[in-house]
């Protein structure tokens, strides 16, 4: 039996509605997962997201000794989070990540990582030697395709070669993990081909490939933005969900109900019919040292631990309002962590 990756894990226990237990209160008496962005740097410059490579004006990189502060603080609650190193920004482009990293393993944190794939080959001894458990690379086509989508060259076959290292290596030291999953993003460029990206990604050494459904706002559907899908294109996302539905290791997110795909994409007031339970199960640290809930700033960790800031009055409001699916924070509108199945 293939390992899982913690995003499968959270998703099919999620799906299964035994989280929603948490929910009893809009405190948090143990945290679940901790998802740091150590920068807001990043080499590509892909057409969906809005903080790509040209679209930051303002660099940002956490300070090593409030990361420091952050994962010692965390290494003594009674229950450790799963850390997760992602960006607004790529992870590997931060300055110290090796520290980062090696800190990591040395406070016996279960901890993963979402990259590009370009830097992947430079990191991956280190990545295995600091017992890193998941690893998941974005990639959104094949070939040029990819790079079409990412505006920098060669970056499908930089992430498709750091793939290859990283399992080199595991075979060589025999070792189990990393686990390495691909998220793919669905948009407009990519979603008449996604059958034949899902074909070409399947031959990798990967334990699960995910289509994320895209996330956007209201803002970018009154806009008309290029990576929004067109409409006459939505039966090509719908033919394909049937068909990707029956093969192994491949899952979407979230888990949209087919019937449910053009209310998703296109209808501007849509309902997700059961209240989000992503405010009980992780919070956000940006590069600034602010802690979020979603898009809701509720503190900085230079002024206050992590602990006081997720049970502050601020948060505990914000869960209130999340549990009795009162939520109108725009990045509500299509988030990929909300729950609409």
């Amino acid at each position: 039996m293939k390992p899982l990756t913690v995003k499968k894990i959270m998703t099919t226990i999620t799906k299964s509605g035994v989280l929603d237990f948490l929910k009893i209160s809009p405190r948090i008496f143990f945290l679940p997962s901790v998802v740091i962005h150590p920068s807001n740097i990043c080499n590509f410059d892909c057409i969906m997201c809005p903080e790509s490579r040209s679209k930051i004006q303002n660099k940002i990189t956490m300070e090593f000794s409030l990361l420091k502060k952050l994962l010692y603080e965390c290494s003594n609650y009674p229950i450790k989070p799963y850390l997760h190193y992602t960006g607004h920004g790529e992870p590997l482009v931060y300055p110290q990540i090796n520290e980062l990293i090696r800190l990591t393993n040395k406070l016996r944190f279960k901890w993963g990582l979402t990259t590009n794939g370009f830097l992947l080959k430079n990191y991956a001894r280190d990545l295995i030697e600091n017992s890193c458990n998941s690893l998941i690379v974005s990639i959104h086509n094949i070939h040029q395709n990819n790079d079409a989508i990412t505006c920098t060259k060669e970056s499908y076959y930089k992430a498709i070669e750091g793939i290859r290292e990283i399992d080199f290596l595991k075979k060589k030291y025999q070792r189990k993990k990393p686990v390495i999953s691909i998220n793919t993003v669905i948009n407009n460029n990519n979603v008449e081909n996604l059958k034949d990206i899902l074909t070409e990604l399947q031959r990798l050494p990967i334990t699960d490939i995910t289509f994320q459904h895209l996330m956007f706002s209201r803002q970018d559907l009154e806009e008309g933005k290029s990576f929004l899908l067109e409409e006459n294109k939505l039966k090509h996302l719908i033919d394909f969900v049937k068909f990707a539905k029956n093969q192994k290791n491949v899952q979407f997110y979230p888990d949209i109900k087919i019937k449910n795909s053009r209310g998703y994409y296109f209808v501007e007031n849509y309902p997700s019919k059961k209240s989000c339970i992503f405010p009980w199960l992780s919070s956000l640290v940006y590069p600034n040292g602010e802690v979020k809930l979603c898009g809701a700033v509720l503190g900085n960790l230079h002024e206050k631990s992590l602990k006081s800031i997720i049970n502050s009055r601020e948060a505990v409001g914000f869960r209130k309002l999340a549990k009795r699916n009162e939520l109108n924070h725009g990045l509500c509108f299509r988030c990929c962590h909300r729950r609409y199945y």
